[in-house]
């Protein structure tokens, strides 16, 4: 996936000067509705202790769908 995320800190970007194509791990605030994209994504750290065939391989779709039940509760009792 590719999207635009910023830099969680200026002390990231001087540490670690992530480039484009580089495996980074984020933060986000959610998931858009429709795209699915990162909401509010922030670069975490730059990764360099892995590859991108092994994120290929440890890859995992995640398909959510919503469940749950209506719970009524009691109406409230006027003391009067």
């Amino acid at each position: 996936m590719r999207f635009i995320g910023a830099a969680g800190t200026t002390q990231l970007v001087t540490k670690w000067d992530p480039k484009p194509g580089d495996i980074v791990s984020f933060k986000h605030r959610g998931f858009l509705l429709y795209s699915k994209k990162p909401k509010l994504p922030t670069i975490y750290r730059v990764r360099l202790d892995i590859t991108w065939e092994d994120v290929l391989k440890n890859w995992k779709e995640r398909k959510l769908s919503p469940t749950g039940e209506i719970l009524q509760l009691p109406p409230r009792m006027m003391v009067g």
